[in-house]
């Protein structure tokens, strides 16, 4: 359904038009995995390249399938869909359903394979906010061969998408960056990109917009978004290296400070330093810089820590109650992990390990701890996690699934890691059990959980019986696998859960010794993990809605002839399908449309290379027509497994969460009732402490890498045991396990870890090759750095250098 009338594009009507680009060159986008044999695809990208005339007859089609979507519910006769078209012919887009109060999600969509004439590489890049404004924006780009900005259209929904609206105040400007400060969901501002000089302001969520010229060019553009405080927001200009603040959205602009590489906006909730900034301000030899604060309410600035030695450039990290950056020493060459807590001087992180540290990933930096996985060599990375000063580093696990040294360097970067966010301090990993036996090739891998922030881990328990009702046989060493990853790069989360649906897990894998490609079905559990079924259906996307009343299901990458989306709201047992679009289409994202978690909207946006961007709506309040009662819900009490007390981080937590077959959905009253309770303290909820290392057995034997305290004396005195972060319990065992013991010096051993061997089944040449390429790439790229996950995937600390090359 496609209409423009005026500037208002509808779903409900259709208007046919001929093509005029004929001499344009023609360009198709797929989805590679890179997982999975690709050859099918390419195929039928080739094959469905159009000429001029094609084109428009295809477009033609193309209406008239649309034309006849249904929309409904088959089972139901029920409309729960609106679909809608922006005639739009470029490559990548960003959408925000303005007001989530959430880290952006960026999708972006590339090609493994360039067929010259036929493919252009392309990304697709999409941040989604939502709010009960029901307010969309999208804007899309193309960029030409050398990767310059060469079209940009801005669209503005007010009611969900139902209409949207082009701007015409843009349609002679290019587009080169967006912010949007969802705290405060009236302000926007834009960058020109043919001018970097001028901005544009919108006070009204992108309605109306205001010109500024400024006397500098802004690379970046950042609102402070993690507390209210009105109108802030910063700009860094790439060529000067100059950072500038204004207070009320660029009326007027206060110089920071020059020689500026990289910043951060404080996250603090509260206080005085809701206002700061933190900057690493360059040296006059240009390659080492000072970590710098300056108070955007007062302007007062200065080092965070006279006493800091110089820090490497382009490693500021602010997470949390941390400030984190690396330092090179001078003796070993090798980078130290530097961490601030509350704004605290610098103290060096110590990790139990001596092996080489060449990349550091800051997972996650909760209130209480950094998780941190250290890539020591080319086939092993490890995962630590901090005491609660951050500083001292205990071993949680070895060898996870990371990005090979290859991949790292053309820009991928992940883990295999994931944190459940609908199970307090549940973790599950995938882990190295097999080095890879190809450059391309994938290890193989078996998935693990654990239920105590790392503290211990576990083969996660298969399914009973399958999607059928047949008994599943896996006993041990069988366990159910899943896609386990987090990072830059990928197109949707390997794992779905959410703290606004206690319990409720969903991934891809499979049952059997490891995790492969071959019998992948989705699996679900609704209580944190302990149990699984698997799923009627296997797509690559899901998500749910209304605290997981709904769960949605979808393919991902090109669909052939159809596109499908499969609901269900009795917890996955059975699912139905809708009818999207009937034609071929690349699904790009399955999401919430709102940010309310009581919410039944849903979007599915896709796209296609000649009739543009489809972007439907989906209303599952007729679906789930009623309203959940008393007799719908139950008292849930998640538990770790293995803890013999049948508490969680020390603690009895009740949710009450909605019974798995009951077709209803949640009053928006309803918030899951959370109590805690704290629980007596035992072994379980202890963890090794730093120089320490667990055995099989649970205990923990010390070790003695990076200790000082043997220097001089033949004994010293050390706590083996600390609290797992987070833990809540109380009494117990507590005093005993925190009471410290005496250990003989001459008892320890430098501890180091067996590395594993990488074979290349590649010929000669080919090798040669490629050492060639990977040595000027490190020549390149020759230092160490520190990643972030911010709930988006691990991206470098900031865009600064992707902002500078844009230029």
């Amino acid at each position: 359904m496609v209409c423009i009338v005026g500037d208002i594009i509808k779903a409900t009507e259709l208007l046919h038009y001929s093509d005029t680009s004929s001499s344009q060159e023609t360009s198709y986008e797929i989805d590679i995995d890179p997982k999975y044999d690709n050859q099918h695809l390419i195929g039928r990208a080739i094959a469905e390249q159009f000429s001029s005339q094609s084109k428009a007859s295809h477009r033609r089609g193309f209406n008239r399938r649309l034309r006849n979507i249904a929309g409904f519910d088959r089972t139901a006769k029920k409309k729960i869909i609106n679909v809608f078209t922006i005639p739009d012919f470029t490559t990548s887009a960003q959408t925000r359903f303005v007001g989530r109060n959430t880290k952006e999600i960026n999708l972006k969509c590339f090609l493994a394979v360039s067929v010259p004439t036929i493919y252009k590489q392309t990304n697709f890049r999409c941040g989604f906010r939502t709010t009960a404004l029901k307010i969309i924006l999208i804007l899309t780009s193309r960029r030409d061969r050398q990767g310059r900005i060469s079209t940009t259209n801005f669209y503005r929904s007010e009611d969900n998408g139902a209409t949207f609206a082009r701007s015409w105040f843009f349609e002679k400007i290019l587009i080169q960056r967006w912010d949007y400060n969802y705290e405060s969901p009236n302000q926007l501002v834009m960058i020109d990109a043919r001018n970097r000089r001028r901005i544009y302001v919108s006070r009204d969520i992108g309605k109306t917009f205001t010109t500024r010229t400024l006397d500098f060019s802004p690379a970046v553009l950042r609102f402070r978004t993690d507390a209210n405080i009105g109108n802030y927001v910063t700009a860094y200009d790439s060529y000067t290296k100059k950072l500038y603040v204004s207070r009320d959205i660029s009326v007027k602009w206060n110089l920071i400070d020059d020689r500026v590489r990289n910043f951060h906006w404080s996250t603090a909730k509260s206080g005085s330093n809701i206002y700061k900034v933190y900057y690493e301000y360059l040296n006059a030899d240009g390659f080492s810089t000072r970590i710098r604060y300056c108070n955007t309410l007062t302007m007062e600035k200065g080092d965070l820590d006279p006493q800091m030695t110089d820090a490497a450039p382009g490693n500021l990290l602010v997470v949390g109650k941390f400030v984190m950056t690396l330092v090179n020493d001078v003796n070993t060459s090798r980078p130290l992990l530097y961490v601030s807590q509350n704004d605290n001087p610098f103290r060096i992180a110590h990790f139990p390990s001596s092996l080489a540290k060449r990349r550091f990933h800051v997972i996650i930096s909760g209130s209480d701890e950094i998780i941190i996985a250290i890539n020591h060599q080319s086939n092993l990375t490890n995962l630590y996690i901090s005491d609660e000063s951050g500083t001292y580093f205990t071993l949680a696990i070895k060898n996870i699934y990371a990005a090979s040294d290859l991949l790292y360097r053309l820009g991928y970067s992940f883990l295999g890691f994931a944190s459940i966010a609908s199970m307090p301090g549940t973790y599950i990993v995938s882990q190295v059990k097999r080095p890879a036996q190809g450059l391309l090739s994938r290890p193989s891998l078996v998935s693990l959980i654990s239920f105590n922030k790392g503290g211990t881990w576990h083969p996660i328990i298969p399914p009973k019986k399958d999607r059928f009702g047949n008994p599943i046989n896996c006993r041990a060493p069988c366990s159910l696998h899943l896609d386990v990853l987090t990072g830059d790069f990928l197109p949707e989360a390997a794992l779905y859960s959410s703290s606004t649906a206690p319990g409720l897990i969903m991934g891809i894998g499979n049952y059997g010794k490891e995790l492969t490609s071959v019998d992948r079905a989705i699996y679900i559990s609704y209580d944190g993990g302990a149990t699984w079924v698997q799923s009627a259906h296997y797509y690559r996307i899901y998500t749910a809605l209304n605290h997981g009343s709904i769960i949605l299901a979808s393919g991902r990458g090109l669909q052939r002839n159809t596109v499908n989306v499969s609901y269900s709201c009795n917890s996955g047992q059975t699912f139905t399908d809708i009818q999207v679009a009937n034609l071929t289409l690349n699904t790009l994202h399955l999401g919430p449309a709102q940010p309310d978690t009581n919410s039944l909207l849903a979007v599915v946006l896709s796209h296609d290379m000649v009739s543009g961007w489809v972007f439907a709506t989906l209303n599952f309040r007729s679906v789930l027509s009623r309203e959940c009662n008393n007799n719908d819900y139950i008292e849930w009490y998640p538990y770790d497994l293995y803890d013999k007390k049948k508490c969680l981080l020390g603690a009895r937590y009740s949710y009450r969460i909605r019974k798995f077959d009951s077709c209803c959905y949640n009053k928006y009253s309803y918030s899951g009732n959370n109590t805690i309770t704290p629980c007596l303290c035992t072994k379980e909820d202890f963890q090794c402490n730093y120089g320490f290392e667990i055995q099989s057995d649970g205990t923990c034997t010390v070790i003695a890498a990076e200790r000082k305290t043997c220097l001089n004396d033949s004994t010293f005195t050390e706590v083996a045991y600390r609290k797992t972060p987070g833990n809540k319990c109380k009494g117990g065992i507590e005093t005993e396990m925190l009471r410290g013991k005496t250990y003989w010096c001459k008892t320890l051993q430098v501890k180091s870890d067996a590395g594993l061997t990488y074979s290349l089944a590649i010929g000669v040449p080919a090798l040669i090759l490629i050492v060639a390429i990977l040595i000027y790439i490190q020549i390149r790229r020759n230092r160490t750095r520190i990643y972030y996950d911010n709930d988006s995937g691990l991206i470098a600390p900031s865009k600064l250098e992707e902002s500078t090359r844009e230029k």
